[in-house]
């Protein structure tokens, strides 16, 4: 058992012999878990990811064009399919939406509140990953701390049980007394390995958050007091909580949607130019200009419309419940 419990304590506070040059700031920390946190760098491609969205809606206002080549086979007769009867025909088309009620305007705003909305999740995230970087280094600090106490009661207890052995041998105390100090040790010594349990554990929780082991930490400095009073603190909160600007641009996104479905119930124009030509260069040009209005779909439209005004008026109760939220925590945080 003493020899298992001297190892640990020389592999568990390793760290506190390395110099000062290779002391660790918790601003080291922040920075080594924001360069090597997966979570961060997979919202960061989902983000970029939907950053194409706005390309591809706005594409819906641009045109179109095509190039397509058709082979036609002769028709086939009793002796086979004469090969030098097959002819060639290409066709260079273009269309474009003139005009869609709006519809593709309104998409593209969602679009863009909905990038705006991941930003804000992102950052929320990112507050998240520093939080874990915060926790996990003051717990490394506050672990290695509770090794080295219990390194030292182990040794006054030591000494304590020594004495106590020595005055049982002048017969100045009982055996039972020299018992409870070997309890004593004992305890201390089922202390001590509890607490390099908790600091191999600290240490495995830093690695997951910063991404390599902590060295020789120091003591951080103390942070800035951005308020005076819970309520200045709340307003603050309310005004730049992530969570909350999140939930906002859901709300403009479900707006956008709702002006969306109501523009597909109005008409929309379309154009089309082609020019075909075959092998010999013979061309011909067609042009179209096509109305659509929809007059019945079954109640499809009108349903999507009560759907998205749904979903509108969920996302203002989660905006109104993100700010319960965020009032709820900063003043937990407050009192504690």
């Amino acid at each position: 058992m003493r020899v298992w419990i001297r190892r640990s304590l020389l592999a568990a506070v390793s760290f506190a012999t390395f110099s000062a040059a290779q002391a660790e700031t918790l601003t080291d920390a922040f920075i080594l878990a924001y360069q090597n946190s997966n979570l961060l760098e997979q919202n960061r491609a989902l983000l970029r990811a939907a950053d194409e969205d706005v390309v591809v809606e706005r594409s819906s206002l641009l045109p179109v064009i095509r190039f397509v080549t058709n082979f036609n086979s002769p028709a086939r007769s009793s002796t086979g399919v004469d090969l030098d009867n097959w002819n060639t025909t290409h066709q260079l088309g273009m269309s474009l939406t003139l005009f869609d009620n709006g519809q593709s305007r309104y998409a593209i705003d969602a679009a863009k509140e909905t990038i705006l909305g991941l930003r804000s999740a992102l950052l929320q995230l990112e507050q998240r990953v520093l939080l874990n970087t915060v926790t996990s280094y003051m717990e490394v600090i506050r672990a290695a701390q509770a090794v080295s106490l219990g390194q030292s009661n182990v040794r006054v207890i030591t000494q304590e049980l020594r004495a106590a052995r020595d005055r049982f041998e002048v017969g100045e105390v009982t055996r039972t007394d020299v018992a409870i100090a070997e309890a004593r040790l004992a305890a201390s010594r089922g202390n001590l390995a509890s607490a390099v349990g908790d600091l191999e554990i600290a240490r495995e929780s830093y690695m997951a958050a910063v991404g390599r082991a902590p060295g020789n930490l120091r003591w951080p400095a103390a942070p800035p007091i951005v308020a005076k009073t819970e309520n200045a603190a709340k307003a603050l909160a309310e005004r730049n909580h992530p969570s909350i600007d999140e939930a906002q641009h859901d709300v403009n996104v479900a707006e956008a949607n709702i002006k969306r479905a109501k523009a597909a119930m109005g008409p929309s124009v379309t154009s089309s130019a082609n020019v075909n030509f075959d092998d010999s260069f013979e061309s011909s040009f067609q042009g179209s200009l096509q109305l659509n209005v929809p007059i019945y779909q079954g109640g499809r439209l009108r349903a999507l419309a009560r759907q998205a005004a749904s979903r509108r008026d969920a996302a203002r109760a989660a905006l109104l419940q993100s700010v319960v939220l965020v009032r709820q925590d900063v003043g937990t945080a407050w009192a504690r």
